[in-house]
């Protein structure tokens, strides 16, 4: 099953009745996701842009989370311990597979 199709039977469950069934599979999201860009730089595209998911430059074991709109302007920055805490803040967006 892909990100997208997990994306949408969350979407689709009641967050009050089903809250066990979205917390397991957003976790499934988040290993899958942690998977497939294996400690490398990934982009995730959204609506009004992007999202870059890299090694921090500003500090060492720091992964940090860069946002640039659809023109290319960095608007935003965010610093994490690791990369699956980065991957689970940035799953609350609506996330497109990784490009």
């Amino acid at each position: 099953m892909s990100i997208t199709q997990l994306r949408k039977i969350i979407n689709n469950l009641d967050p009050f009745e089903d809250l066990e069934k979205i917390e397991k599979l957003e976790e499934k999201i988040i290993n899958m996701l942690y998977k497939k860009i294996n400690n490398k730089t990934a982009k995730f595209q959204v609506h009004n842009g992007c999202y870059i998911l890299h090694k921090s430059t500003k500090k060492d074991n720091t992964i940090q989370v860069s946002f640039f709109s659809n023109d290319n302007i960095a608007i935003s920055d965010a610093e994490y311990n690791n990369y699956k805490d980065a991957l689970k803040d940035l799953l609350y967006y609506e996330l497109a597979e990784v490009v």
